[in-house]
């Protein structure tokens, strides 16, 4: 059951960060918006410009379908999307990581405390264990 439960845990946690981070990537494009709207438009731009690049190495007439293609489902703003998705995360990560290295520091303690009395200390090599 325990086992479980902590599958269960990891995956709540997991869709409460992918959920937070698209938020925070709507929030961040809204920003972005109402501080300068010229700017999502320049990313916007490089991204349709990344999508000739990489469809232009198609062979024949393929370039030019495959980029209008893209433009018509809107894959340059869709790669915005991403690019802000991208930045939530990175910015979530690196606010969460020291609460990582607490939570380690605790559990190491919490293993230490728990350590079976006359049990053999695992710091020594077992060619180094002295007989009782």
């Amino acid at each position: 059951m325990r086992r479980h439960a902590r599958r269960a845990a990891r995956w709540a946690g997991l869709g409460l960060f992918k959920g937070a981070a698209l938020v925070a990537a709507f929030a961040l494009i809204v920003a972005v918006w109402f501080w300068d709207p010229a700017l999502l438009t320049e990313t916007a731009d490089g991204n349709l410009w990344m999508i000739r690049v990489g469809t232009g190495m198609l062979p024949g007439e393929w370039p030019s379908r495959v980029e209008s293609a893209l433009r018509m489902f809107g894959a340059d703003r869709a790669l915005l999307l991403t690019e802000a998705v991208l930045l939530a995360k990175l910015v979530l990560v690196a606010a969460g990581y020291p609460f990582v290295l607490a939570g380690r520091r605790v559990r190491a303690r919490w293993r230490r405390r728990r350590a079976v009395p006359g049990a053999p200390d695992p710091k020594l090599l077992v060619t180094d264990r002295q007989p009782v």
